[in-house]
């Protein structure tokens, strides 16, 4: 199975778990509980990864106030329902400058969700 396969597998597993209602916690405890099903050294990765994004914080920031590194926690749509960014992706410094460009003609959210490393 293709290595892309076998991360997808574990990522959309835990992310189905929580989707159904269960908290991250409980996600985390169903991955480790079936942990047989996923490539070890993925599933280290994984399970690593999570308890570095614990040590993120949510956090809601104005445009002026976005800074290159933080992670958007959520989809950023204008009021016509356009998508700018997706959940995930990275605030950088090309991001805030078309932010800015775009708030000149169209209006954007006044806070953004984004995730703060600490």
């Amino acid at each position: 199975m293709p290595v892309g396969s076998r991360i997808l597998k574990i990522a959309l597993d835990y992310e189905r778990f929580e989707k159904l209602g269960g908290s991250a916690e409980s996600a985390l405890a169903y991955i480790h509980e079936h942990q047989a099903r996923y490539d070890p050294r993925i599933f280290k990765v994984f399970v690593q990864s999570l308890s570095d994004a614990r040590q993120l914080t949510l956090e809601h920031v104005g445009l002026m106030a976005l800074k290159p590194g933080m992670v958007f926690a959520e989809d950023v749509m204008t009021d016509q329902e356009l998508l700018l960014v997706s959940k995930g992706q990275e605030v950088t410094e090309c991001v805030i400058d078309r932010f800015y460009n775009f708030s000149r003609h169209h209006k954007l959210p006044e806070q953004f969700g984004v995730y703060v490393s600490h």
